[in-house]
Protein backbone atom coordinates (compact mmCIF):
# COMPACT_ATOMS: atom_id res chain seq x y z
CA UNK A 1 0.00 0.00 0.00
CA UNK A 2 1.21 3.20 -1.25
CA UNK A 3 1.02 6.03 1.53
CA UNK A 4 0.40 9.59 1.30
CA UNK A 5 3.27 12.33 1.14
CA UNK A 6 2.09 15.91 2.93
CA UNK A 7 4.86 18.41 3.45
CA UNK A 8 4.45 21.21 6.55
CA UNK A 9 5.13 24.43 5.97
CA UNK A 10 8.85 24.41 6.99
CA UNK A 11 9.76 20.76 4.91
CA UNK A 12 8.41 23.49 1.77
CA UNK A 13 10.55 26.37 2.81
CA UNK A 14 13.44 23.86 3.09
CA UNK A 15 13.05 22.55 -1.01
CA UNK A 16 12.79 26.44 -1.89
CA UNK A 17 15.52 27.48 0.33
CA UNK A 18 17.72 24.58 -1.70
CA UNK A 19 16.83 24.94 -4.97
CA UNK A 20 17.18 28.75 -4.63
CA UNK A 21 20.78 27.99 -3.49
CA UNK A 22 21.84 25.38 -6.26
CA UNK A 23 20.18 27.02 -8.77
CA UNK A 24 22.40 30.00 -8.33
CA UNK A 25 25.46 27.67 -8.45
CA UNK A 26 24.74 24.93 -10.76
CA UNK A 27 21.33 23.36 -12.90
CA UNK A 28 22.65 20.32 -13.08
CA UNK A 29 23.20 20.18 -9.35
CA UNK A 30 19.71 21.44 -8.43
CA UNK A 31 18.26 19.04 -11.00
CA UNK A 32 20.48 15.86 -9.46
CA UNK A 33 19.87 17.08 -5.88
CA UNK A 34 15.67 17.33 -5.80
CA UNK A 35 15.76 14.13 -8.23
CA UNK A 36 17.70 12.44 -5.43
CA UNK A 37 15.50 13.97 -3.07
CA UNK A 38 12.48 13.20 -4.77
CA UNK A 39 13.84 9.43 -5.25
CA UNK A 40 13.91 8.92 -1.28
CA UNK A 41 10.21 10.43 -1.12
CA UNK A 42 9.00 8.08 -3.59
CA UNK A 43 10.78 4.90 -1.99
CA UNK A 44 9.10 6.44 1.71
CA UNK A 45 5.83 5.86 0.14
CA UNK A 46 6.02 2.27 -0.28
CA UNK A 47 8.46 1.73 3.04
CA UNK A 48 7.60 4.39 5.78
CA UNK A 49 9.77 2.76 8.28
CA UNK A 50 12.30 2.99 6.03
CA UNK A 51 14.43 5.59 8.19
CA UNK A 52 16.00 5.65 11.23
CA UNK A 53 13.56 6.25 14.24
CA UNK A 54 14.76 9.58 16.42
CA UNK A 55 15.10 8.53 20.33
CA UNK A 56 12.41 10.58 22.12
CA UNK A 57 10.33 12.17 18.96
CA UNK A 58 7.65 10.56 17.42
CA UNK A 59 9.49 10.96 13.89
CA UNK A 60 12.25 9.20 11.44
CA UNK A 61 14.56 10.00 9.75
CA UNK A 62 15.55 8.86 5.71
CA UNK A 63 18.79 10.00 4.27
CA UNK A 64 18.37 10.96 0.48
CA UNK A 65 20.70 7.97 -1.42
CA UNK A 66 23.14 10.25 -3.20
CA UNK A 67 23.04 13.82 -1.41
CA UNK A 68 22.31 12.36 1.68
CA UNK A 69 19.97 15.09 2.54
CA UNK A 70 17.74 14.09 5.64
CA UNK A 71 14.34 14.17 5.74
CA UNK A 72 12.59 14.23 8.81
CA UNK A 73 9.14 12.63 9.11
CA UNK A 74 6.14 11.18 10.68
CA UNK A 75 3.88 8.82 10.04
CA UNK A 76 0.35 9.40 11.32
CA UNK A 77 -2.22 6.63 9.43
CA UNK A 78 -1.59 6.47 5.97
CA UNK A 79 0.23 9.74 5.97
CA UNK A 80 3.86 10.67 5.74
CA UNK A 81 4.20 14.12 7.08
CA UNK A 82 7.81 15.45 6.04
CA UNK A 83 8.65 18.12 8.51
CA UNK A 84 12.39 18.92 7.54
CA UNK A 85 14.41 18.28 4.36
CA UNK A 86 17.98 19.49 5.60
CA UNK A 87 21.43 19.70 4.11
CA UNK A 88 24.20 17.31 5.76
CA UNK A 89 26.63 20.09 6.91
CA UNK A 90 23.33 21.12 9.43
CA UNK A 91 22.78 19.84 12.37
CA UNK A 92 20.25 17.61 12.54
CA UNK A 93 18.06 14.93 14.36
Amino acid sequence: MAYNLAFRRGALDDLLQIESYLSERSTTGVTNVLADIDEALVLLKDFPNLGRKIPDREARVKLSLRYRYRIVYSVLGNDIIIRQIIHPSRNAP
